[in-house]
């Protein structure tokens, strides 16, 4: 479908086109190649025409920031991540919100615990008032868990990650789909039940996540390896750690 719209006359169509061929390059492992295609949309003749304080030149903005965050930070360079992602504001809509999750996620990974907190809760804030869907505020609040966890407030991250069930299991999609979005915060719920002293059940909830994730992999022909992977990893130290004990 993207090549097919190689034709495409519009500048803002043709930077919309080329956003999304350079986030398959992204899930195809192609991360230079998606870098390039991301920089090349921040200086198109859609970045430059686009209408200033037009409601598509902030989605063009932020969406090329986003993306040329992710990439960064699936290369490792959580550092040239956060610029990216600062590149733009956080305004009042739902673009804010996701533009807010990413930067707080890469803070959390940097251990910029504060700038994290400040920005999941913009994230959750702004995707509750301008309505994001139940599946996408779930991973939100997912992560708000994993920052609860680190921040040492166990009591806190499970009632996070309490809600992000609550959340998935609101849809839309059908069994497989919430299945796979409840494996998806199950596997990170664990590392929390982990610093709880709760090993069986992280063991139970990454077991059933990896089962999950391989099942949406060969219904859906999808790659899900590396959440297999991690979530192996996950199950790997919860045995460990329980035999510590």
């Amino acid at each position: 479908l993207v090549s097919s719209e190689e034709g495409v006359d519009d500048p803002l169509l043709a930077a919309e086109r080329d956003l999304t061929a350079a986030s398959v390059m992204r899930w195809r492992g192609e991360l230079e190649r998606a870098a390039e295609l991301v920089a090349h949309v921040a200086s198109s003749e859609a970045a430059r025409s686009a209408p200033p304080g037009s409601l598509a030149e902030r989605a063009l903005r932020t969406n090329s920031a986003v993306w040329a965050g992710l990439i960064a930070k699936d290369s490792g360079d959580l550092t040239g991540s956060l610029g990216q992602l600062w590149a733009e504001g956080t305004g009042g809509d739902l673009l804010g919100a996701r533009l807010a999750f990413q930067r707080g996620d890469v803070a959390l990974r940097l251990g910029l615990l504060d700038t994290a907190q400040r920005e999941l809760d913009h994230a959750l804030e702004a995707a509750a008032t301008y309505g994001a869907l139940p599946r996408e505020r779930a991973r939100f609040a997912a992560r708000r868990g994993t920052l609860a966890r680190q921040l040492g407030d166990l009591a806190g991250a499970a009632e996070w990650f309490d809600l992000a069930r609550a959340l998935t299991e609101e849809g839309p999609g059908d069994k497989l789909d919430v299945a796979f979005g409840l494996a998806r915060v199950e596997d990170e719920a664990a590392m929390a039940a982990l610093a709880a002293g709760d090993h069986e059940a992280a063991i139970v909830s990454v077991t059933t996540a990896i089962a999950t994730f391989k099942e949406y992999q060969q219904r859906r022909d999808v790659d899900a390896s590396f959440r297999i992977a991690r979530a192996e990893v996950h199950l790997a130290t919860a045995y460990a750690l329980r035999g510590l004990n």
